[in-house]
């Protein structure tokens, strides 16, 4: 059950006083009867969960055409409420309570995937994926393939900056997949008929292959092979760089600091390429490896979400109402298998 996540949910008692109010409102200007209206606000009165069973003994002394006055102004209301509490806001901190700390935090050259969520807050692929596994702008704007499957053509995002304030190119597009075909476990084998990338401008890649490799789109992503960028790892060796540890990427937020043993944060980038994102202002992965603590550090309200709970508490914290168990599964999965 690795990768679940646990996250707060919400209530909304003010909707239900409003719909009180509203439905009082309009009873009176519509000049309703004595027992209908004290029928409605006994309806009203009464707590969420016992609507169900009050509703038909209330609209049975209530004139029909009220029955639909009552319906459509507490529907109308209450989906407007919903709809507004659904809504994205801006600002505040998550925490996010990991079991692993990992020895890296760029997903870069190597296999582990403790880092990916980490990683891909930070650093950026080519392509994002939806929930069915379909490739979605990202870095890359737009992208074709040839007839033959030994040419993809990938236009880049333009205006887009490193955190560093550097912009990035078609160079460090080369760059990364190159690296990953030499120095990568798993980019050895995707990258394999990878002859070269050509960067005809800073805003054009194109992949040149030796064979087809119909995988390999589904590899773009920012957690399989992130862009880094190439003026920070230079001529050295891209094992050795600092890059691992304090990343610079284009990603939504910026890498602020790790305290090995504790934490790991990183902060809203103000230059991001998408109006708007991200909505919080910083990201906190708090590590903690002792599961029961996790558990209970969300009980505690110390965390927002965290992964990697113990199976044994899961029904403890799903009987938890502040608290939602999120075991949803879509067709990514980081390009790989899970067998349970």
């Amino acid at each position: 059950m690795e990768g679940r996540a646990i996250s707060a949910g919400r209530t909304w008692p003010c909707a239900w006083t409003q719909c009180v109010a509203l439905c009082e409102v309009l009873f009176l200007l519509f000049d309703a009867p004595l027992d209908e209206g004290q029928a409605l606000r006994t309806f009203l009165s009464t707590p969420l969960n016992n609507h169900k069973s009050n509703l038909m003994s209330v609209f049975s002394v209530l004139s029909t055409w009220r029955r639909v006055l009552v319906v459509a102004c507490c529907g109308a209301l209450l989906a407007s409420v919903v709809h507004a509490q659904n809504q994205p806001r801006h600002g505040g901190t998550l925490v996010y309570g990991v079991p692993l700390e990992p020895i890296t935090l760029v997903s870069f050259l190597d296999t582990r995937t403790d880092h990916r969520t980490i990683s891909a807050k930070i650093t950026e692929g080519l392509l994002r994926f939806d929930r069915n596994f379909q490739p979605q702008p990202l870095l890359a704007t737009d992208w074709a393939v040839s007839a033959d499957g030994l040419r993809y053509t990938f236009k880049l995002r333009k205006g887009v900056q490193f955190h560093d304030g550097q912009p990035f190119t078609s160079a460090d597009v080369r760059y990364s997949l190159l690296k990953q075909k030499e120095l990568g476990p798993r980019g050895r084998i995707t990258l394999a008929y990878l002859k070269d990338v050509q960067t005809p401008d800073p805003h054009t890649a194109v992949l040149l292959l030796s064979k087809p490799t119909p995988y390999l789109l589904k590899a773009l992503s920012s957690a399989e092979f992130p862009i880094v960028p190439a003026h920070v790892y230079g001529n050295a060796s891209p094992l050795a760089s600092s890059n691992s540890t304090r990343p610079i990427g284009t990603g939504p937020f910026v890498f602020d600091e790790w305290v090995r043993g504790s934490h790991i944060s990183s902060k809203k980038n103000p230059h991001y390429w998408r109006e708007g994102r991200p909505y919080l202002d910083r990201l906190v992965f708090r590590i903690q490896p002792d599961r029961a603590a996790l558990s209970a550090a969300l009980e505690a309200g110390e965390l927002q979400a965290a992964q990697g709970l113990a199976i044994s508490d899961l029904d403890r914290l799903q009987a938890d109402p502040r608290l939602q168990i999120d075991d949803d599964y879509d067709g990514f999965l980081n390009n790989a298998y899970f067998l349970e």
